[in-house]
């Protein structure tokens, strides 16, 4: 290590650990002491920065490992949502394929159904002497009717009962919506009545328009249909085709 000793003439002399000696004067002296500390305080300076940089550097590899560690996750993450939308895509497919087969089987069912109620009421028609064509509905009776309305004026109208080429042994719930269908998609206009009111019972008041205010279903055992019985604000239009069919008698 140098280390600075003072002559008897006032000079300096540098003297390092093997003896060796450097003879310099007062002002070589003095720029040797300001570059030595400049010296210690960048040694200094770079030992500071250099721990920073070190505890900087541990501080990144720690980020990097945690990174990693998320990395991993987020790829198992990926690799098990990959097996999920695999999965998810064979039941999709395996229900897109039973629900074609239900369609289809739907399809068929209601194809058998059109079938049958067509036969039903092709046999019907045949029983009642109508052609094979009819819709199978015809007025049997129609009746002055008198009631009160909810306000209490009197209700002059029509009660009248209309047969069906539905079977009796129908339950009642499929009879009764394929009736009152079958009634407003057609046969109320064809006998003259364009117009119902939604509340089966009494009107709150008289309608001035032919309406339907009133409907009553029966399963007739003695001819073994179904029949609807209908009140109207007013008597209906039974065109020949609605009636019943006189049957010729043998000679």
């Amino acid at each position: 290590m140098l280390h600075a000793v003072k002559t008897s003439l006032g000079s300096y002399r540098i003297v390092d650990g093997d003896g060796t000696y450097v003879i310099m004067g007062n002002d070589e002296f003095h720029d040797y002491v300001k570059i030595s500390r400049m010296l210690r305080d960048d040694i200094r300076r770079f030992s500071r920065e250099s721990v920073d940089l070190h505890s900087k550097l541990q501080d990144d590899l720690k980020t990097i490992e945690s990174l990693k560690s998320e990395l991993a996750v987020a790829e198992g993450t990926i690799k098990e949502l990959s097996e999920q939308k695999d999965d998810l895509e064979r039941s999709i497919s395996s229900l897109k394929d039973e629900l074609a087969k239900l369609t289809d089987n739907l399809e068929h069912a209601e194809s058998l159904n059109a079938n049958l109620k067509r036969i039903c009421r092709e046999r019907a028609n045949q029983a009642r002497d109508l052609p094979k064509s009819s819709d199978g509905y015809i007025v049997l009776v129609s009746q002055e009717w008198r009631e009160k309305a909810q306000n209490g004026k009197l209700i002059r109208g029509y009660k009248t009962t209309i047969q069906s080429p539905l079977d009796a042994g129908m339950d009642d719930e499929t009879a009764k919506k394929q009736i009152f269908d079958d009634l407003i998609d057609g046969v109320l206009a064809d006998l003259g009545c364009h117009y119902y009111e939604t509340v089966n019972g009494r009107p709150a008041e008289p309608i001035e328009e032919l309406s339907m205010y009133r409907w009553v279903f029966t399963a007739d055992y003695r001819v073994g249909l179904w029949t609807v019985s209908i009140n109207t604000t007013g008597p209906l239009i039974v065109p020949p085709h609605r009636r019943p069919q006189q049957r010729q008698k043998k000679s």
